[in-house]
Parts: structure tokens; sequence; C-alpha cells
């Protein structure tokens, strides 16, 4: 028998398939995203969002009715409606068809003036100094409580949720640590990310798929990192609270694959600020956009926050409802103890989401939890 010198095995042999460069349809996005260590948001040919793919791997797809964003299912088997309530979005998350859980986006239809970033330093000063006039005799008139009302403590595990940032004004040194807007240098928010090892590491494409259904970059590249410090810089607002709230509402930080909050991330939503739009690309969402606008509100918040003697009254959270739990009843109202902490509640007006009882997660226990997770209780 001639030999020729081949084995058998180096007959059949495989090779990795590899990514396009200039990938054409929307089946090629996750692959690239993978290869090219990127995260790509696609967009259709009407400028609204079609998919997300990120960089370890989860692929989401978006569904719409009459125009209106109704779901989200991604590649784990996971999938979420969305319900517009009164004053907040309800998600419900579904695995392989079974329901799971209910639980809140933060529904922000606050519409506050634009305020020039060189404007920032006198109204934060006029801020604190008229919080520091007001009188204790003014404040029970103004929110309309009655003489007999008094302050209480408010805990869930634990955690005394009436005050979530020592350091935030009504305040003597003149400084608060809510607007601490120089807490993190960008390179600092990217190391961050790094050994985080989150996906927020990784830069974010925006494509746009044509009428013919060809995909195509739109050379548009958003760096999380500086986008979060360049809106901490602009609104003068700490870039940790924006990198918490990352974290709370779409569990973008530090959610690795097969955890139980993987599935539930999206991009779209970052902030969970004003969800309750239709996807559109000049919409309120959009990774960029939410970072911006999401840490706008939050400043806003801080300056609308009442300029009162506190503690203050902060009713109507938890969905409304005052529920007991294994023997612990969360009422629908707390006493606040500062700006930041009403902020917080303006923003997200639940203690914990009562949807997760007899679990305790959610609301601003999870902004608090999470926070403390990162940076204990240095808020500088």
């Amino acid at each position: 028998m001639l030999s020729v010198g081949i084995s058998v095995s180096s007959l059949f042999f495989s090779s990795p398939i590899q990514a396009k460069q200039n990938p054409s349809t929307s089946d090629e996005l996750l692959q690239y995203a993978n290869e090219q260590n990127v995260n790509i948001l696609l967009y259709d040919e009407n400028g609204k969002i079609d998919k997300e793919f990120h960089v370890d791997g989860l692929e989401v797809t978006y569904k719409y009715k009459n125009g209106k964003m109704i779901e989200s299912e991604d590649n784990k088997g996971r999938k979420q409606k969305y319900v517009k309530r009164d004053n907040y979005v309800e998600v419900t998350e579904y695995e392989n068809g079974k329901e799971l859980f209910k639980h809140a986006l933060s529904s922000n239809d606050l519409k506050f003036p634009e305020v020039k970033t060189n404007d920032h330093e006198n109204l934060e000063k006029e801020k604190m100094e008229e919080g520091n006039k007001k009188g204790a005799e003014s404040d029970l008139r103004s929110i309309g409580i009655e003489s007999t009302t008094t302050y209480e403590d408010y805990y869930v595990n634990g955690v005394l949720m009436n005050n979530l940032v020592p350091g935030s004004c009504p305040c003597s040194s003149g400084s608060d640590k809510f607007i601490n807007y120089s807490s993190m240098t960008e390179s600092e928010i990217q190391s961050f990310f790094q050994n985080k090892n989150s996906i927020l590491k990784d830069p974010v494409q925006i494509w746009r798929r044509d009428s013919n259904g060809n995909v195509y970059n739109t050379n548009k590249t958003i760096l999380p990192s500086k986008a979060i410090y360049n809106a901490a810089q602009t609104h003068r607002m700490n870039p940790k609270v924006v990198i918490a709230t990352l974290q709370k509402e779409q569990s973008l930080v530090s959610a690795a694959p097969g955890s139980v909050s993987y599935s539930s991330r999206r991009f779209y939503y970052a902030m969970g600020y004003g969800a309750t739009d239709g996807g559109d690309l000049n919409g309120t969402s959009g990774f960029d956009i939410q970072i911006d606008k999401g840490t706008k509100l939050f400043k806003d918040l801080w300056y609308n926050s009442p300029t009162e003697t506190y503690p203050i009254l902060f009713n109507n959270i938890n969905y409304g409802k005052t529920v007991t739990s294994n023997g612990v009843t969360y009422k629908n109202y707390i006493w606040v103890k500062n700006y930041g902490t009403w902020a917080l509640y303006k923003y997200t007006p639940h203690a914990l989401d009562i949807n997760y009882l007899p679990t305790i997660t959610g609301g601003n226990y999870s902004f608090q939890s999470i926070f403390k997770s990162y940076w204990g209780t240095d808020w500088d």
C-alpha cells in the first residue's frame, strides 16, 4: 500500500468560525460582539430598538404592539413583559414560559428646566443656604401633618432606611455627599468596571438595520465610563449614585453569566429613566441618553427636595401599600432625613419591592446594599 505520510485524523479538521469583520445580518452580530469585545444596540429601520447583543453572550429581542414596547426576550429562556401603571412600569419576569415574579421600573415623567453647568455652583449654594434657614414649625405646616405625628425609624432587614446618604444636607458644611461629582475620575470608573469584570468595561456600539434587513454600524460608540463621568461633570452629580443605580435597575455592573440577575440585564433601560416610552432611537432610552437624563434627574430631584427642617414625611411608597411579611410590617410612608435620601425615594418610591416578599430585595434597600458592597460608607 502506498504511504503518503498523511494520517486519517488529519483529513478531518475544524477551525473556529470567525465573525465577519463587517456583519451584514443580525444573526452575525452576537459572535461579532463577543470577538470584538463590544456590546451592541441594534435599531430597526424606523429607529426603534430591536436587539441587544452583550459581549458575554446575552442576546435580547424587543417586541412592540401599537408602537409601544410590550416585552423583551433573551436567548437564555427569560422574558420580561412591561405594563404601564399609574406611576411606575410593572415588569413581569418569566423563565421558559413560567412566571417568576413581578417588580417595578422607576417611571420618571417629571419635567425640570435645563441648568447650565456653570450655573450649578450658585444654585447649589442657594439651595443649601435656604434649607438651613427653615424652622421645624414651618416644616410641619408645609407638609400638612398633625402635630401628634412624630418621626419613626424605618428598618428593612436591619438596615435603617431613613438616612441613605449620610452627609447630605441640610448641613452646615457647605457641601453635600450626594452631589459630590468628584468622587471618581473617568479612569477610576473604568478601573472599577474592569475589576468587576463588568460588561460596562467594554464599549457600546449603535447599529441600524435597513429596510432590506441588512445591518450596518452607525460608527457611534459609547464608552460607559466616559458617559458616566461626563454626565457627572455636566450635572455635578455623584457618579457613585449613577453606578449603583445601573446595578439596581438593570444589573449591568456585576451580573455574571448564570447568575439570577444575568438575564434581567437591559442596556436600553439602564437607569430606569422614562421607562414608558415607545423604544425610539430619539426617545428617553438608549444607553447614553439613559446615563445623561438619569443623572440629570437625580440632580433635579435634589434641587427640588423640600427646603425644610428634616426629617420630613414622604408618603405613598411601596406602591402605596402597607404590608406585613414574616411578622414585619412595611409601611407605605417613611420619614427621610436629608435631601439625598428624599431624591432617592422620589426616583424610586420603594423602601423595598413588596412584590418579592418574603424575599427582601429591590427598591432603595437594594440601592443601599449595592452601594455599601461597592464602597462601604465612602461617598467621596
